[in-house]
């Protein structure tokens, strides 16, 4: 697949500096702004706090071509959210 041959090559190289910039740039800057950012390498989950206003910014951002997505329940239990750094055990426990 011609897919691979480009991500073995040069060109998969630079796309996936790019990649990593880039999401380097969005989490210092959604920090700056006083999101809660979830650790990791170049997917950014954020924590909105409220599941209304999450939904607001992922169709905001995405009107402007940023893919988001705002989680709430049911797929995250009424007043509970959890995530890989919060729980680690549960994590393990899924694999």
């Amino acid at each position: 697949m011609e897919v691979l041959n480009i991500l073995k090559g040069g060109e998969g190289a630079e796309l996936r500096a790019k990649v990593r910039r880039n999401a380097e740039l969005f989490r210092k800057e959604m920090s700056a702004a006083g999101f809660t950012l979830v650790p990791a390498n170049t997917r950014s989950s954020g924590d909105a706090g409220d599941a209304r206003l999450a939904g607001e910014m992922a169709a905001k951002l995405l009107a402007e071509g940023v893919y988001v997505i705002g989680f709430s329940y049911p797929v995250v239990p009424k007043a509970r959210r959890a995530s890989a750094p919060r729980c680690p055990p549960r994590t393990a426990r899924n694999k």
